[in-house]
């Protein structure tokens, strides 16, 4: 398995690409991955996904990460949602942790804080936490250059279902997109 190939699938195949998000609630790529996908992929112009769907659907179709193993990792994702604990499943070697916001502990700003955080490696998973949603409140991949990362579905809206593009963005311009409400980030290598 190999976070390289899903970076370079995620650089190839769908950097600045339009896809139709869709908040995580089923349907869409999430019902596509869980009930043994056979055929084409769906069409992302009008079949929703949402941020952390992306990574899952490359690891995919770059055949890092079988059908059952996506479907285990929404589930994962799920679970962490309801119970506020870490997603092991997404990152099984741990996850580095770095404060933002009014939370930043000993560090003055975000920007310090991340300076001292290990470098985001290229492939790593990123989670992004507000008050009230840990971990999943945004998810992206790191590039390996310096805090960007290829993100897709930030600043969109919690309900409903609009195209969005796939872009690179720095964690402190999502953090701007999320309206400076992300708490926390947290990173570390994914399963694939």
């Amino acid at each position: 398995m190999s976070a390289e190939s899903v970076i370079r699938a995620l650089e190839t195949r769908h950097l600045n690409r339009r896809y139709m998000w869709q908040a995580s609630a089923g349907g869409g790529v999430q019902q596509w991955l869980t009930t043994r996908p056979q055929g084409p992929t769906p069409n992302h112009a009008t079949v929703g996904l949402c941020c952390f769907h992306l990574p899952l659907l490359a690891a995919f179709q770059t055949g890092d990460l079988s059908w059952e193993a996506a479907g285990d990792l929404i589930f994962a994702q799920i679970s962490a949602g309801l119970t506020r604990r870490f997603p092991r499943a997404w990152a099984p070697a741990g996850i580095e942790r770095y404060y933002m916001g009014t939370f930043l502990g000993r560090y003055r700003s975000a920007r310090d804080a991340l300076r001292r955080a290990r470098a985001l490696r290229r492939g790593d998973i990123v989670f992004f936490s507000v008050r009230g949603l840990r971990y999943f409140a945004h998810v992206a991949i790191a590039t390996g250059l310096g805090m960007e990362t290829i993100s897709f579905g930030h600043g969109a809206p919690m309900l409903g279902r609009v195209a969005l593009p796939v872009q690179r963005r720095s964690i402190l311009q999502l953090r701007i997109d999320f309206g400076n409400q992300i708490t926390e980030v947290h990173y570390g290598r994914p399963p694939w």
